[in-house]
């Protein structure tokens, strides 16, 4: 957003970092927030449906854009998603998905501000190169391993754009759902370290937001590495080497290879 809109927006953000949108809960404070916007910005797929009520009790009539409008879904497991299935949210962790993001975004500024039409594509245009060289760089860091090696168990799943774009494969996930605050079963969990073993699984790779203790009794048990401070679902504190889109994105490329080499 603010990549887009630089100086003509002013842009407030609910979600705060190291904040899971999986489990975030509004407070009255969200809703005075969206109540004075001018127009509001959602991710959609599910991620921060909880918007949808808070939206509804600020009585607000600003115009509201779901940035993934648009963007071709995978299903859980990194397969196409089927008419009437939920799809994967985590979108973001495609480069190409995120431009598409960026024209949404662009696309809702002009509508409410044409007078800030032509700054608002100059923006974007230069955000989505800057997207592109990220994209170049992580390539060449995840070209590091050899194709075969880029094995994956992660803390849930949420990285299939990420295998699909970057030629990685996700064996399994510890939390084998969309939602990282669901629980595995000990059936699934030993399923699981099965796989680690058979697929000579390096690491597991587990978010900075998500709560590890399950990912590194994993670790334990099937004596590989593992690697707990990955960016997700949301983005690191001001400061951090994730702290914005392009940054974490190359911050996981490093710590993901780092642990695979």
């Amino acid at each position: 957003m603010r990549n887009v809109g630089g100086d003509q927006v002013e842009v407030l953000s609910i979600l705060k970092p190291n904040v899971d949108p999986h489990d975030f809960e509004p407070t009255v404070a969200t809703a005075i927030d969206v109540a004075q916007a001018e127009i509001i910005f959602v991710h959609g797929i599910g991620l921060d449906r909880w918007m949808d009520k808070v939206i509804q009790n600020a009585k607000t009539t600003a115009p509201v854009v779901v940035t993934t409008t648009g963007v071709q879904l995978l299903a859980k497991g990194g397969r196409p998603v089927k008419p009437g299935e939920p799809g994967d949210p985590h979108v973001w962790f495609d480069p190409e998905r995120a431009k598409q993001m960026v024209e949404n975004i662009r696309q809702g500024l002009s509508r409410v501000d044409p007078a800030g039409a032509a700054t608002y594509q100059k923006n974007a245009l230069r955000y989505r190169q800057a997207i592109d060289a990220m994209d170049r760089q992580a390539t060449a860091i995840y070209g590091r391993v050899p194709v075969a090696d880029r094995k994956l168990v992660t803390n849930h799943d949420a990285f299939a754009y990420l295998a699909q774009h970057f030629h990685l494969t996700v064996v399994g996930a510890v939390i084998p759902s969309l939602d990282d605050t669901a629980e595995p079963t000990a059936k699934q969990i030993n399923a699981l370290i099965d796989e680690i073993d058979r697929a000579k699984v390096k690491a597991i790779f587990a978010e900075a937001s998500a709560n590890p203790v399950v990912a590194r009794q994993v670790a334990f048990d099937t004596g590989v590495k593992i690697v707990d401070n990955l960016y997700g679902d949301t983005l690191g504190p001001p400061g951090s080497d994730g702290d914005t889109y392009i940054k974490m994105m190359l911050a996981d490329a490093n710590l993901i290879t780092g642990a695979l080499v």
